[in-house]
Order: C-alpha cells, then structure tokens, then sequence
C-alpha cells in the first residue's frame, strides 16, 4: 500500500498489511494486539518504506480494549534485523488493533505516544487496526502535535498498491 503525504510516500509493504489484518478484533472476545513498525527511508526521495513490524508477544499485555508492548523480544527483533542489514532500519513507530470499525485513537494512545516523542525528536508514524479500516497518524514531538495521515477501508486497500 502507497500514499502521499506532504512531498513524500510512505509505502507499507503487504507483509506487514496482511500480518496486522489477521490481528482485527473481529470477534465479541478478541484481544487488542500490537507491535512495532520498522522501516527505511530512501535518502534520494525522503520516501518512507515500512517493510517489517512485531506480532503479540507472550510478556505482552492484550486485553479486549488494551494493549501494552512489554515483552523485550520486540526490540530485539528490530536490534537484531538493524544490525544485519547494515543499520539501514530504523523504528518508526507502533501498531495495534482497537475493537472499532473505523478506528480512532484515545487518550490512552496519545499518552503513549507522547512517552515515545520524548525517547526520540523524530516524527513517528501510528496505526490503528480497525475491524473495518485502519487509520495512520503521525506524532511530531518538538510540537506535540498528532496529525491523520490516511484512513483506508481494508477492503479498498488493493487501490493503493503500486
């Protein structure tokens, strides 16, 4: 999936799109989910390509309307993948599911988000998994400012596939 945002396009690759779709909260009883978004931007263009993310993880708390990422495996998996190719990922941002259909994020979030902000100056990018859609923000920290980037239907996300 690709889309434009300011001067530049973030592509997240199907892999990562079809690991975070079979984590929806389709069910009365499903548990929230999540991880980690890692991706590489291409110098020349300031494109922005999110190729891997983290799945739950069994130290990881998943509750029908919270998600905490505790488990330390998620930052060894992006340590370990940074350190193999050549340094060439980086963390972007995080992932997780809320049991809406088209979702929106809460106060919970933007706390959360916000505590990321303040471990890194740069700009992260957040999706939200909903049963229908899910949506795409960044958080800039030096204005602490929360901005939509996208909100993509899962059965129209093949229109964006370049």
């Amino acid at each position: 999936m690709t889309f434009s945002y300011q001067n530049y396009k973030i592509k997240i690759s199907k892999s990562v799109l079809d690991q975070i779709y079979q984590y929806r909260q389709t069910g009365r009883l499903s548990s929230e989910s999540g991880g980690v978004l890692i991706g590489r931007q291409i110098i020349s263009t300031g494109n922005l390509i999110i190729d891997h993310c983290t799945v739950p993880m069994p130290l990881d708390v998943c509750k029908r309307t919270r998600y905490l990422r505790k488990d330390p495996k998620h930052i060894e998996f992006f340590t370990t993948l940074r350190q193999r190719e050549n340094n060439i990922y980086a963390y972007v941002g995080e992932w997780h599911t809320h049991p809406e259909l088209i979702p929106s994020y809460s106060s919970m979030d933007l706390r959360n988000w916000q505590r990321i902000g303040k471990e890194s100056s740069m700009p992260h990018f957040h999706l939200i998994a909903g049963i229908k859609a899910l949506r795409i923000w960044q958080f800039d920290p030096t204005n602490k400012s929360v901005c939509e980037l996208k909100t993509i239907l899962w059965d129209k996300i093949h229109e964006y596939e370049c």
